[in-house]
């Protein structure tokens, strides 16, 4: 139950009345704190007979961390709350460094301009944390007071108890990491607000409050991405060098083979012909899905050409150093032998055309 505690309200003219009202409020008063401190000694005893019996019933079985941290926190909140002696202390540090710098130019038509630039970083260190405030301030000046661009950018770092923590398991206990964020303003105008956290749970980055990505444990959490490299699913990777392919780069059995086969351009007819073990598998035609295909106990692989083309065959165990299998002058029936890489994983690329 709160207790509300406002200041008297004195509405009395003479100076009798305004006694009574006092004498009233007072009374009150008393009932409330009265009622408070009861009731605050009341729980305080519940909690520490619950501790006491729990660390009495739990003798040879230690609590779990779960009931620790629960002890833990409502012990302390009761502490702090009735303590007969409370003890505060602690030291501050703030320094401020200060820099300006200016350059003056005059036109050919007799204006004249000014550059200015005030940059400032307070350190302020207590004994829980350390923060660094920066600050840098550029104008642009013309004709002596005429200010044409004002642009300020506050930055600041922290390290140390960013905060402690609210609810869950550990609440009550410091969050201890650093935080690093950043706001421009444009003549009066936020153009610019971000900040980032880390911590030894993980990593959060913020555009003004709102939490845009995060990573933790053994996840990423990111509204928007946008891959400039590879990306690998697993085993997978995704391949964007020639249309979209999901390509194996797993580690596959002793004995196992896996062949990935892609293709573009068009045909009217079977080009090549997969055979594993000396059994016809699979023919392949210029235009194709990409396939991707795992075999085990693999003693023979080969392909074998179809048609004539009119293009190329390149394979390759990387995905990167191709090596051409057949080319235009191939002829019907020639085959190349897959075994012969020494690989686990095969590509196979056509790049036929009409």
């Amino acid at each position: 139950m709160a207790i509300d505690i406002r200041f008297p309200q004195i509405t009395e003219t003479t100076v009798e009345g305004q006694l009574r009202q006092l004498k009233s409020c007072l009374i009150q008063y008393s009932e409330k704190l009265n009622w408070a401190l009861n009731t605050l000694e009341k729980n305080t005893n519940d909690v520490v007979v619950q501790y006491q019996s729990q660390s009495s019933a739990k003798a040879s079985n230690e609590q779990s961390p779960e009931e620790m941290a629960s002890t833990f926190s409502a012990l302390k909140g009761y502490i702090i709350k009735s303590a007969d002696i409370v003890n505060a202390y602690s030291e501050e540090i703030t320094k401020k460094l200060e820099g300006i710098y200016t350059a003056e130019a005059t036109f050919p038509d007799g204006s004249a301009a000014a550059y200015i630039q005030k940059t400032s970083n307070e350190i302020k260190a207590t004994n829980d944390s350390i923060t660094q405030n920066y600050k840098v301030i550029q104008e642009l000046i013309t004709d002596l007071d005429a200010r044409v661009k004002n642009i300020t950018s506050d930055g600041y770092i922290k390290s140390g108890v960013l905060r402690y923590i609210t609810e869950g398991d550990y609440e009550g206990a410091p969050l201890i990491g650093i935080e690093v964020g950043q706001t421009i303003t444009e003549d009066g105008q936020e153009v610019f607000n971000k900040f980032s956290r880390m911590t030894a749970s993980g990593l959060e980055f913020y555009d003004r409050d709102t939490k845009v990505a995060y990573i933790t444990g053994y996840k990423l959490y990111i509204t928007n991405a946008h891959i400039t490299g590879s990306l690998f699913l697993g085993g997978y990777e995704l391949d964007t060098s020639d249309g979209i392919m999901f390509l194996w780069e797993g580690e596959l059995e002793d004995g196992a083979l896996s062949i990935i086969v892609s293709g573009e351009g068009t045909s009217n007819y079977a080009d090549i012909a997969l055979f594993i073990n000396n059994t016809f598998v699979k023919s392949y035609s210029g235009a194709h899905d990409t396939d991707i295909q795992t075999y085990e106990s693999v003693e023979s692989a080969y392909i074998e050409l179809m048609a004539t083309l009119s293009g190329n065959v390149y394979v390759s165990t990387d995905d990167k150093e191709w090596t051409t299998a057949f080319d235009g002058n191939s002829q019907v029936g020639d085959t190349f032998d897959l075994m012969t890489l020494e690989a686990d994983t095969i590509y196979i690329r056509h790049t036929y055309m009409d």
